[in-house]
This record gives structure tokens, C-alpha cells and sequence, in this order.
């Protein structure tokens, strides 16, 4: 349920637009999960999901996806320590192959032969044994073949300083439908059958419901049937569930102000000092599906249709197509939900060279501005003075 008040703070003033994350809600869904799954399986954080959970994952997951070096290093600054770490990616160079072995992280997932080859090499020159999970594909440019994993496994001493804990597999996101857990648990089982592992650590997609008119009961029949298959393997093996958008999407909040109202060819819109290059719904072509959206400020009674686009110059800035509000004028604050996972990282975010929103992250420990706005015009220009510095 979206309430206004788990994204409101009077600790201070911000302009907008804004995002707000609450990391209570979060660690919440997190113990939500564990209890739905019967605390069989380990729980996994995909950090690219949203980056700004760090913290709060670290404290209430059992470890952290990490799927670049840029996100590894994010979460060693946040003080998140490398055996928490779950490295994936679907590309490994030689550097980053010899960073991942002076980390020793908790598990490497490798995606080739190749990267196989790089880690080897780099556990190597530095004596150390890295545990590696095999991700199998499914179907597409992700993973291996079931025919190479296999052949891999039957030449594990070609790789003595890596250790084959399991196999990583990722079907896909917004899962609803029991027919893809069965499906999912199928292509695992099959693996079984073909190589000997100890782990199993696999995403399950589950579905976010982003929009009006959705209800979490859609995925409830999905997450009963992934906590069976958990049940399942947990019986002879390490299970791990990787989980991004299902545990962060209700934990964060998008707010903007109306700059302008206009009235044209019958429609009402609403132009808002964010757009779509902040946010990013799943799903979501020209503001349908329509998201929920709450008015702050308004003190009007009549409800109204309008359509709120940003302030970006294409036609395409709509964040929603009628959507039904109290009515409202220019100075009131929309607050829109669901934006926890992916909107602060996938929106168009350099486009017009507009401002990024500055990031507060809300708990009951308090309210803390973590990112300011600033301006993102350095990212798309250069100045005369370093361009001679760059060719010096």
C-alpha cells in the first residue's frame, strides 16, 4: 500500500524534483521475502537495481550482486566488505579479472570460457582460490551453453585455483505468471542432472506492480510456487534468490512541481519540473500504464483528467497519460511511487543537460540529503582550456 507518509519529511526544505528512498520499507520487503521463501534460500541484492540501497542491503540481505567494477567499488566504499560480494557482469577485461582476485569476493559468476581463463590466470599470480558459480543462458547473449558447463566441470583441474561452488542462473524480469516458475525450476533441474554442484543461485524476476488498478495479489501465486521449488532444492543444496526490482520498486518515491497548466484540444495537462529523464517505469509507453500518483499541496476537492509531461523538448516527455488528481494548479507537488528501483539509474539523465535530483534517503533513524542537486552540463561539454590540457 503507498502511503504519503513513508516519503514526507519536516526535517528541512528541497526543491524539487527529488527522490526519496526508505530504507525501512526496503529491509522490510527483504524480511517479507525470507518469510514467504520459509528462510530456505540466502538472499541476494542486485545492486543495479537501485545503487542507493547499499547500505541498507548490506545490513538486512545476505549479500550483494554486483554486476560492474563501478558497482563493486561503490559498495567498497560504502564500507561493504568484498566476501559480501556476488561478482556477475557480462563482461570481465584481464584488469578487472585481477582486481576481482585480490578481492576474493563471495562467489564469481562467469558467463565464458574466456572470462574463465582471466580468472584462472589472475588467481594464479596471486595464489589465491576464488569460488565460481556457471551461469547457463537462457537462450540469449547471457551465459553458456549446458554443453560447455558440462565440459568445463569434467576439466575442473585445468583450473586449480578456481573453486566450482554452482551455477547462476537469470531468466528474466516482471515474472507473475506460475507457468514461469515451473519453468524456471525445470531448466535448473535439467542442470542438476548434468553437472554436480553444491549451489544454486538464480533470479527469480518477480513482477513489481508499478501501476493503478495493480495489486501484489498478481505475483503471490508466482512467489508461492518459487518458494516450493526452493523447498525443494534446499534439500541438497545451497540455495541463493537474487532479487532487485521486487524488494526496492515501494521503497522510493519521485517528487516534482507543476511549473505550468495549459488546456488544449480538450486535454488538461500538467508540465512538471522533472520529466522522463528521472523517471523510467517498466513498461511504461507515453504515460500508460498510468502510475500512482499522489497531489502534496492541492487544496481542491473536484477530481480531474490530466496528462503531465516534463520539461523536456520532445513529445515524448509524458509521465502521465489521465491521470485522475484533485485539481490542480502551479506550485503543487506531485509525489509519484514505485520509482525505487531503476528510475535513478536508466532515466534519460543527460538529455538537455537538466539537473540531476538530489537523493534523500528517509528511515526511522531520521531523513538525509545524500545527494545533492547539481548540474549535469560539465558531463556533455568541454571546455577550451581542457581540451588543450587533454592534447598537451
Amino acid at each position: 500500500m503507498n502511503r504519503i507518509s513513508d516519503f514526507l519529511f519536516t526535517d528541512f526544505q528541497i526543491n524539487t524534483p527529488y527522490y526519496c528512498f526508505n530504507t525501512d520499507i526496503f529491509c522490510e520487503r527483504v524480511n517479507m521475502l525470507r518469510r514467504k521463501i520459509n528462510g530456505k534460500a540466502k538472499i541476494c541484492y542486485s545492486l543495479k537495481s537501485n545503487p542507493w540501497f547499499v547500505e541498507a542491503a548490506h545490513r538486512c540481505c545476505d549479500y550483494i550482486e554486483v554486476c560492474s567494477a563501478g558497482e563493486w567499488k561503490l559498495c567498497l566504499s560504502s564500507g561493504v566488505p568484498s566476501e559480501f560480494l556476488s561478482i556477475g557482469g557480462i563482461t570481465k577485461t584481464k584488469s578487472e579479472c585481477h582486481e576481482i582476485s585480490e578481492l576474493v569476493p563471495y562467489r564469481v559468476s562467469v558467463e565464458s570460457p574466456c572470462q574463465l581463463d582471466m580468472l584462472e590466470y589472475a588467481a594464479k599470480l596471486q595464489n589465491h582460490k576464488l569460488s565460481i558459480l556457471l551461469r547457463p543462458t537462457s537462450g540469449n547473449q547471457f551465459g553458456m551453453p549446458m554443453e560447455q558447463i558440462t565440459e568445463i566441470y569434467h576439466n575442473a583441474n585445468q583450473y586449480p585455483h578456481l573453486v566450482f561452488k554452482g551455477i547462476h542462473y537469470y531468466p528474466g524480469t516482471q515474472k507473475k505468471n506460475h507457468r514461469d516458475a515451473e519453468q524456471l525450476f525445470k531448466v535448473i533441474h535439467q542442470a542438476l542432472l548434468q553437472v554436480p554442484v553444491e549451489e544454486i543461485q538464480f533470479g527469480a524476476g518477480i513482477g513489481a506492480t508499478l501501476y493503478v488498478g495493480q495489486s501484489e495479489d498478481e505475483v503471490e501465486g508466482y512467489i508461492d510456487k518459487i518458494a516450493e521449488g526452493i523447498t525443494s532444492l534446499a534439500e541438497h543444496h545451497q540455495v541463493t534468490l537474487e532479487c532487485g526490482r521486487y524488494l526496492s520498486y515501494p521503497a522510493g518515491s519521485y517528487v516534482t512541481t507543476v511549473l505550468d497548466t495549459k488546456e488544449q484540444a480538450g486535454r488538461k495537462f500538467l508540465i512538471v519540473d522533472g520529466g522522463i529523464n528521472h523517471l523510467n517505469y517498466y513498461g511504461q509507453i507515453g504515460g500508460k500504464p498510468i502510475p500512482v500518483i499522489a497531489q502534496l499541496d492541492g487544496k481542491g476537492d473536484s477530481d480531474n483528467q490530466y496528462t503531465i509531461c516534463g520539461s523536456l523538448c520532445t513529445v515524448s516527455d509524458i509521465l502521465a497519460k489521465d491521470a485522475v488528481l484533485p485539481e490542480t494548479a502551479v506550485g503543487d507537488r506531485l509525489m509519484f511511487f514505485n520509482t525505487g528501483a531503476y528510475s535513478v539509474t536508466e532515466a534519460r539523465s543527460l538529455f538537455l543537460s537538466r539537473d540531476l535530483p538530489a537523493v534523500v534517503i528517509k528511515s526511522s533513524h531520521g531523513t538525509q540529503v545524500v545527494r545533492k542537486m547539481f548540474s549535469t552540463y560539465p558531463l556533455n561539454y568541454c571546455s577550451r582550456t581542457e581540451r588543450n590540457n587533454n592534447n598537451e
